[in-house]
């Protein structure tokens, strides 16, 4: 073969080889770019089902009991409308019973991306977690694109409603439901686990109205003990912080006692207040509004919240110093365990 040819396919080689070097170079990151920034809901961007695997399946089982599409149909009597307890975007929740009369509730989780994440994210965060402040997960149901988490009945329903839904007098100690909260939150992050949703929506009370602790898809799991404690101070009031990391929770906490300790929604509290301002002067005013001279309990309660809605988030306790405080202050009022 000619040099002159050799040397010309030789250079042609090259010149292709460079330009598709420089194609993927180039391509790549607008690629990348085009797929994290894109705006479409997280429903259409990627098929359904796609997670939840064969392989995948087999893993959930070892955390906790799958059953059968027919046991759940059959628990929450098809689905019956009357047997439905909440409902939220990801999913219904249903009143269900066992055959041999065990209650239990049942959710049901919408056909979306977003859906099928956080019914994993319970599963893989909370599987085998037990603990008296929180909602025990019992087992899933996956078969096809139905998927489904089975918990343990709370009888009594939401704290929220308790709240601001319901006219019925109040049964339940605000210490003992404070103390519960913290302490489950508390025994979370001592297993590394950031809830990232607290709120009084996600507090159940079971039948002697002890809080449980539920609603864990957007739950964190962190390696401790090497978690940052730092946050944005511009984050915490604006979005709850969202950063994932322990502090969302004791903000979560600290606007959860304030509803507990004047029957009002937070968003509705904080109108009125200025955020940059001393916390404790103004939640004490608005407590002394509502009920007049405080009781050392309601005091107690209300130093702990103004803590944890300071506006700077590095002076917030952790979990554990909130326990200390409740259990140090609290234990002639209500007889607490160890958090």
């Amino acid at each position: 073969m000619p040099i002159g040819v050799f040397a010309k396919g030789l250079l042609g080689g090259w010149c292709l080889s460079f330009a598709i070097f420089l194609l993927v170079r180039w391509f790549r990151p607008h690629f990348i770019i085009s797929y994290l920034f894109n705006t479409k809901p997280i429903s259409q961007s990627l098929p359904l089902n796609h997670i939840i695997q064969d392989p995948m399946i087999s893993r959930l089982e070892k955390l906790t009991t799958r059953m059968s599409l027919l046991e759940v149909r059959q628990a929450t009597g098809n689905f019956s409308q009357s047997n439905v307890i909440a409902t939220a975007e990801v999913g219904i929740t249903y009143k269900a019973t066992l055959s041999n009369g065990w209650p239990l509730a049942v959710k049901r989780f919408a056909s979306t991306l977003e859906a099928e994440h956080e019914f994993l994210n319970e599963i893989t965060t909370i599987g085998r977690l037990r603990h008296h402040n929180l909602v025990p997960l019992m087992g899933f149901c996956q078969q096809s694109k139905d998927r489904f988490l089975i918990y343990n009945l709370m009888p009594n329903g939401r704290l929220h409603d308790h709240l601001f839904s319901t006219a019925e007098a109040r049964e339940w100690s605000l210490a003992k439901v404070a103390v519960g909260i913290a302490r489950g939150i508390a025994w979370l992050h001592a297993h590394g686990i950031v809830h990232r949703g607290i709120t009084s929506k996600c507090i159940m009370l079971d039948e002697d109205f002890n809080p449980r602790i539920s609603g864990f898809g957007k739950a964190t799991l962190l390696n401790r003990p090497t978690i940052s404690w730092e946050v944005s101070i511009s984050s915490c009031r604006d979005r709850s912080v969202g950063l994932g990391c322990y502090q969302e929770d004791v903000y979560g906490f600290g606007k959860v006692l304030l509803e507990l300790m004047t029957g009002m929604r937070y968003e509705e509290i904080v109108k009125s207040f200025d955020m940059d301002g001393d916390m404790l002067d103004q939640i004490s005013l608005l407590i002394n509004r509502g009920i007049g001279v405080m009781s050392d309990e309601m005091c107690c309660l209300t130093r702990v919240a103004a803590k944890c809605l300071e506006c700077d988030p590095s002076s917030w306790p952790t979990m554990d110093e909130v326990c200390t405080m409740l259990t140090t202050k609290l234990h002639t009022h209500i007889a607490i365990e160890s958090c």
